[in-house]
């Protein structure tokens, strides 16, 4: 009957509008992930890069004060 087409064609395109809004959202949900991903990394680095900048000027400075004769070793 027409009213069970009219009904089909309704599910039909309600099917196709939940899809399109589904790989809409998964799609911002992958670029969201990424952006995370790619600030957890600089995050990371930034942080290596400063630990590493403090290990090397404790180092220096250990060094310079066992030089001076101010720590006994």
């Amino acid at each position: 009957t027409a009213a069970e087409e009219e009904r089909r064609q309704i599910l039909a395109q309600a099917e196709r509008t939940a899809s399109g809004i589904l790989a809409d959202a998964q799609k911002k949900a992958q670029e969201i992930t990424t952006q995370a991903e790619q600030q957890s990394e600089k995050t990371w680095q930034a942080f290596q890069q400063k630990a590493e900048e403090l290990i090397r000027a404790h180092e220096e400075l250990r060094l310079l004060a066992k030089g001076d004769g101010l720590f006994k070793q």
